[in-house]
């Protein structure tokens, strides 16, 4: 289970989708089977720049860093499961600035995301 996504979303997605590259360098992972839209949505194409896919891998495999008190609040990624993730992976470590800062920026941004998302909810209730 991926915990990144919210309790409605769905991580179901196989490794088997198909995935292009197109002439701007972008890789268009297709998700398009039944199993990654809730009922009544589109399916979803994600465009991911060919340099930043290594990025992407990295951060799937890391685990958001949360603080839990009268709601949750997330932070982002630590730097020690950015570096883990790129160990694990094999990335060459001169190529681990570069991965760390793309993972803590999509990290900020989704955190920023889910933030907003709980504080909405905790007013609603």
């Amino acid at each position: 289970m991926n915990p990144w996504l919210l309790p409605d979303e769905d991580d179901s997605q196989e490794d088997d989708d198909e995935a292009s590259v197109d002439d701007g360098g972008m890789i268009e992972e297709s998700l398009d089977d039944e199993t990654d839209t809730r009922p009544g949505q589109q399916p979803i194409t994600i465009g991911v720049l060919a340099e930043n896919w290594i990025v992407l891998d990295v951060f799937d495999g890391c685990q958001p860093q949360v603080s839990i008190g009268m709601g949750i609040y997330w932070q982002g990624v630590a730097a020690s499961e950015v570096k883990s993730g790129c160990a694990m992976l094999l990335i060459p470590s001169d190529e681990w600035p570069r991965i760390l800062d793309g993972v803590q920026l999509m990290a900020r941004a989704i955190a920023h995301i889910r933030n907003d998302r709980e504080a909405k909810r905790s007013e609603k209730a």
